[in-house]
């Protein structure tokens, strides 16, 4: 469905730490080739004080990469 899934460092945090179902940890663990961990600095004033450093990471990123999709957590 897609070429290439781009996903900043804080949310593959969130996805392999204790808290994450062990499937999820599992998948992770074995990444396929077309999903690419990005490193984001997000700046001290970027206005993201109220979400995790998942979302912010997930906000910059989005920012400087401006994707045709954004696939989003739904709960």
């Amino acid at each position: 469905m897609y070429g290439r899934v781009v996903v900043p460092e804080g949310v593959v945090r969130e996805l392999t730490s204790e808290a994450t179902p062990s499937v999820v940890r599992s998948w992770m663990a074995a990444l396929p080739a077309w999903v690419e961990i990005q490193r984001v600095e997000v700046p001290p004033d970027a206005g993201l004080g109220a979400v995790d450093q998942g979302e912010a990471d997930a906000i910059v990123l989005a920012e400087s990469l401006k994707p045709d999709v954004l696939l989003e957590e739904t709960k």
